[in-house]
């Protein structure tokens, strides 16, 4: 059956009028279910993004549906309907099913791109990603008057044209645009895999009606699609409002499930936090103020979690019951501190702005699922615990955002739950009757919370904290027992419990081959008065054979100032027989600055709830502190650091080590290697102490460039450790604003300023004195002051300003310039800047007085073979070519010894006499630091003929004299 038949029996099919009734009737239903399922559409079952896309895609099809229609009714009520009206309809279908398949792709587009990704991309990368549905409509619109995609018959049926291939061709590439798209929906999580395969389905089916529609045009295959897909995507809204919280509009319990469900099986690989939340005294808060009052304190919750969602796009939200939030992130995307803390910020933002008449905290517990194996009603019991040990903070007055569990890599070991409650007076009882016991049975064991080296963001050592894990009444915080223990002279008994289990400790992971460093250890004033504690410490670090220098001994102020007398002595003491002193919780109380010129300290240790105001006042005080701890040669902690800007602070300040809930929450033993290794921050060894602590030495924050370096000398590679604010603005003079750039700059070995950089390292190694050294950079000359610090192996510590000396000489430059030139003058006859890329030539001297043909802003090439053939020795010509050859002139002079090419030329010249005659000239060529190898420093001299041990023959050929 050829062409011309089919299109005859289709005509006939299209023009009888069951076929008319069933078209009309087959549109009029798709639009009617569409229209019926926009106006159920509403926030309770979708998102308000969701619930627009659904109404714009409805309108759409209200329009496409009249556009069918019309060509329908209009071809068989009017059989000799004019051409045009017929393409008119036909143009109203594509545009508006282009308008469909774009705003799907853009809605896929917004759901599932991360924020932060969305922010970064300019409207014309917006542009882009829509370009190639834009071209697909654009081709399909032209083909009403080229007739090249398909062409409209005059008994109004839909026929196929020549380049039908390329619609079809756009067609699949706009779905792989949306398979791509949703991949990266799986990848940032921001899609389930329920939607992916939904969102999969209504794009395939947009593809299949776009292709069909013009293969078989008697056919409503693009509304029928389009009504089908509109239909899952309600159905599925439908099943997920009841998945979905009615109060909160938030996942429910049931989906919260789910969620852990789908992700578990890949947890090995994309590890996730999962989170429980709730209310605290929220039972009080119903009680006082009523139900509704306690449902608006939900919903306010509820909101602070959505918008903490813009943040962390693949964070899921879910009510878990009650006051009970559960939520997860993935672990790549955030750190569950910065998390909690941005919630608790939140939280109090919309506290401030609530009408509720009173204000409330909440509890946050979480745990990390890494493990394949692990169940949800685990993970959720795991996670709920922690939420528990937050409640017990309640109890002793501390803020439950403020001490949020921080982040861990192993499950923590089952804590008993109280068995009772129980009064202040029984919990004291039982703390002192079951001390011995406690301490015997190990129920008080060492967690260690690691601290972090500044300069280096590695692991340097840890805190001892003693914990009470009691049988009966579950974790005892140390701000209940450690009172009642001191009240009644019996911490010490801690304290030396502690001892003995941190030199365990550290004696197991020697004997294991594990790296070792620090560990301080907090002693009280009861150490010193119930017991020798100098004979005791020695007597252990003996029996474990341990290094003091694994040890820090951590002393509050308040001890060191009431007994000044009796604990100079002892200070003094412990500090000669090798053990590092710390002065802990430095101006909780006396401050008194003059105590720190009386005792031997090597640290002081300042709590950040000084800071917690983070005022002006407040930081410049911190400030000053570090600064002056430095000078007395005292090196700094600060304990508590929980958010990324105190952290932030505290590094340009020059604090040397920071301790908090930011990095990590303290651990028991058995936990802390996993930690370690699962954390991928790098662990500082006891070796590497001494060196990178020389360093931190040299971390002021001063009024003048100041930069602190390890440099690797077989590798040849420079890493910032420190710089200070007025470095970072040298660095800016040329054109540096990140100090990534400026590393790339300095370990670039194809660049000259990077064979002189080795040869100022190398000088300050050998001398291990203070070096001075100049360099061209970036068109800029750059004095750099240098020392070596401490060196360790193949690798030093270089203290370092850079200062750009051409900025500060900007007002003398003239007089600089006109200085240094009349210099030059007395050693050189002629200097050029040639550039052979450009093929121009620039004098800088000429004394040779050339009257043409080399001369400023010449043609480099003519001036060349000007200058060979009219001023050099006809005998010398030859060699001058070769020597002066402008396109092999650069990669020479970089393979040439030294950087330079030089060689010898006769060059005719007047002599004294006014006579012109032959004289021998050195000429000299090399690249010109920071030109990117294309200008070339030309320079000629005279010679004496002798000079060197050269001698010249009658054959004019240099040659060096036999010895």
């Amino acid at each position: 059956m050829n062409t011309e038949t089919k299109l005859e029996l289709r005509g006939q099919l299209m023009n009888s009028p069951y076929y008319v009734v069933l078209y009309l009737a087959c549109e009029a239903l798709c639009l009617t279910f569409v229209l019926v399922m926009a106006g159920k559409m509403n926030t309770d079952i979708g998102s308000a993004g969701e619930v627009q896309l659904f109404r714009r895609l409805s309108l759409c099809s209200v329009l496409e549906a009249a556009s069918e229609s019309f060509w329908m009714l209009s071809k068989s009520l009017i059989p000799g309907m004019s051409h045009a009206l017929l393409s008119a309809s036909c143009l109203g279908d594509l545009l508006s099913t282009g308008y469909i398949v774009s705003s799907w792709y853009l809605f896929l587009d917004y759901k599932i791109t991360p924020r932060d990704h969305l922010l970064k991309r300019s409207r014309w990368m917006s542009f882009g990603r829509v370009l190639p549905i834009l071209v697909l409509s654009v081709v399909d619109c032209s083909s009403l008057i080229t007739h090249q995609v398909f062409y409209v018959t005059e008994s109004g049926a839909y026929v196929r044209g020549e380049w039908y291939p390329v619609h079809a061709f756009l067609c699949f590439f706009y779905f792989a645009l949306v398979v791509k798209l949703l991949s990266e929906g799986m990848k940032y999580s921001t899609i389930n895999r329920q939607e992916w395969r939904l969102y999969l389905q209504f794009s395939l089916l947009l593809v299949a009606g776009g292709i069909l529609q013009i293969l078989a045009g008697y056919v409503p295959f693009t509304l029928l699609f389009f009504t089908f897909g509109m239909f899952m995507i309600f159905s599925s809204l439908q099943s997920r409002q009841i998945d979905t919280d009615a109060l909160t509009k938030l996942n429910n319990h049931t989906r919260g499930f789910a969620w852990i469900h789908d992700h578990i099986p890949d947890a090995d690989q994309k590890p996730f936090y999962l989170f429980m939340a709730d209310i605290d005294g929220f039972k009080k808060i119903n009680d006082s103020y009523g139900h509704i009052q306690g449902d608006e304190a939900i919903i306010l919750t509820a909101e602070t979690l959505k918008k903490l969602s813009e943040s962390y796009p693949s964070l899921f939200l879910s009510r878990f019951g009650g006051d009970e939030f559960l939520f997860g992130v993935m672990c790549e995307e955030a750190q569950p501190h910065v998390l909690i803390q941005k919630f608790s910020s939140l939280l109090s933002q919309a506290l401030d702005h609530s009408c509720l008449p009173f204000r409330f905290s909440m509890s946050v517990g979480y745990t990390r699922a890494d493990q394949t194996d692990a169940t949800e009603r685990e993970l959720i019991a795991e996670a709920d615990r922690e939420l528990y040990l937050q409640k017990s903070r309640i109890y002793h007055g501390s803020d439950p955002l403020q001490n949020t569990v921080s982040a861990k890599s192993i499950p923590v070991p089952p804590i008993p739950e109280p068995s009772a409650v129980i009064s202040s007076e029984d919990l004291e009882q039982y703390i002192l009757s079951h001390l011995d016991e406690a301490l015997e049975k190990n129920w008080i064991i060492p967690y260690f919370q690691p601290l972090v080296r500044t300069i280096t963001e590695h692991y340097s050592g840890a805190e001892a904290l003693a914990r009470w894990i009691d049988p009966v009444y579950g974790n005892i915080m140390p701000g209940i027992f450690v009172p009642i223990l001191e009240k009644a002279g019996m911490i010490y008994k801690i304290d030396c419990s502690m001892i003995e289990s941190v030199l365990k400790a550290q004696r197991m992971r020697l004997d294991a081959g594990l790296p070792v460093s620090t560990v301080s250890i907090n002693l009280s004033r009861q150490d010193f008065e119930k017991q020798d504690m100098i004979s005791f410490l020695r007597e252990q670090t003996s029996r474990y054979r341990i290094s003091k220098d694994l040890i820090a001994l951590e002393l509050t102020e308040s001890l060191l100032v009431q007994s000044k007398e009796k604990m100079t002595s002892i200070v003094k003491e412990l500090h000669d027989d090798g053990f590092q002193i710390w002065m802990d919780d430095f101006g909780s109380g006396y401050s008194s600055l003059i105590f720190l010129n009386d005792y031997q300290l090597d640290l002081i240790k300042f709590d950040m709830g000084f800071l917690r105001s983070f005022s002006r006042t407040s930081r410049e005080i911190m400030r000053s502190t570090v600064n002056m701890a430095k000078n007395l040669g005292i090196r700094t902690l600060a304990e508590g650091a929980e958010t990324e800007e105190q952290v932030s602070f505290l590094k340009e300040i020059g604090c040397d080590l920071i301790q908090g809930y930011y990095y990590a929450k303290p651990l028991p033993t058995q936990q802390l290697q996993n930690y370690l290794e699962h954390s991928g921050r790098p662990f500082e060894s006891i070796e590497w102490k001494q060196f990178y602590d020389e360093a931190d030495t040299c971390v002021i924050n001063s009024d003048t460039p100041r930069a602190v370096m390890e440099y690797d000398i077989p590798d040849d590679h420079i890493h910032y450790l420190f710089i200070n604010q007025k470095q970072k603005e040298e660095l800016q003079t040329l054109g540096r604003s990140q100090i990534s750039e400026s590393e790339f700059v300095l370990n670039n070995r194809n660049t000259p300023m990077h064979a002189k950089m080795m040869a100022f390292y190398r000088q300050a190694i050998e001398t291990s004195e203070q070096v001075t050294s100049y360099v061209s950079d970036n068109s800029c000359f750059l004095r750099l002051n240098g020392r070596i610090v401490a060196r360790k192996g193949d690798r030093c510590i270089i203290l370092l300003s850079m200062v750009n000396v051409t900025r500060d000489r900007l007002n003398n430059t003239g007089e600089v310039l006109n200085k240094s030139l009349s210099d030059i003058s007395l050693l050189f006859d002629d200097v050029h800047v040639l550039n052979p890329s450009r093929n121009t030539a620039d004098y800088l001297i000429n004394n040779m007085n050339i009257g043409r043909g080399y001369n400023n802003h010449d043609n480099l090439r003519q001036g060349l073979n000007f200058f060979g053939k009219n001023l050099v020795h006809p005998e010398d010509q030859k060699r001058y070519e070769a020597f002066a050859d402008p396109d092999t002139m650069v990669k020479r002079i970089q393979q040439a010894e030294g950087g330079i090419l030089r060689d010898f030329f006769r060059v005719l010249l007047p002599d004294n006499h006014g006579q012109n005659k032959y004289m021998w000239k050195e000429f000299d060529l090399l690249l010109i630091p920071g030109s990117d190898d294309e200008k070339v420093l030309s320079c000629i001299k005279s010679i004496d003929p002798t000079a060197g041990g050269l001698v010249f023959q009658e054959n004019y050929e240099p040659k060096k004299q036999p010895a």
